[in-house]
């Protein structure tokens, strides 16, 4: 599993804001990608929600990623995509060498589902793998993550 402050630090890269390279969406109108909202409001909660078809040369699995924060809960809309595309950019290299596009609705069952649950304190990840069975849950204070 990816060691938090590691994918935390990737920010400082300027990764965090773009689809995932070859998006069915990026390819075809490059205005809408640009124009659509990453972030949906449910009621007091900000919800990014994105599947993806991931392949290698051996196989094909589908991605499910599900962030969620509250919309006054202490954490800035553009925090909570940074943190949450980090962590799709971070789910997919822990996948190995993969290539993967975005699609609008999984096609039918979900392979790899990760959960970012944001609070003002922290967050936790969530990661369960379908087909092997694995999972894995951490919680992460903010203050551990921006320590010195």
């Amino acid at each position: 599993m990816v060691a938090w402050r590691a994918w935390v630090g990737a920010a400082a890269l300027g990764v965090a804001l773009a689809p995932s390279p070859g998006s069915a969406a990026e390819a075809s109108d490059w205005k809408q990608v640009l124009a659509k909202d990453l972030v949906k409001v449910q009621g007091a909660t900000m919800v990014i929600e994105a599947y993806e078809v991931c392949t290698t040369d051996e196989a094909s699995l589908q991605l499910h990623l599900r962030s969620q924060a509250p919309k006054d809960g202490g954490i800035s809309r553009d925090n909570f995509v940074a943190f949450t595309v980090m962590a799709r950019l971070a789910a997919e290299s822990e996948l190995g060498e993969v290539a993967c596009k975005e699609v609008e609705a999984p096609i039918g069952e979900v392979d790899v589902r990760i959960s970012i649950h944001m609070t003002r304190e922290g967050f936790r990840r969530e990661y369960r793998d379908r087909r092997t069975g694995e999972t894995d849950a951490s919680t992460v204070l903010w203050s551990d993550v921006f320590a010195p």
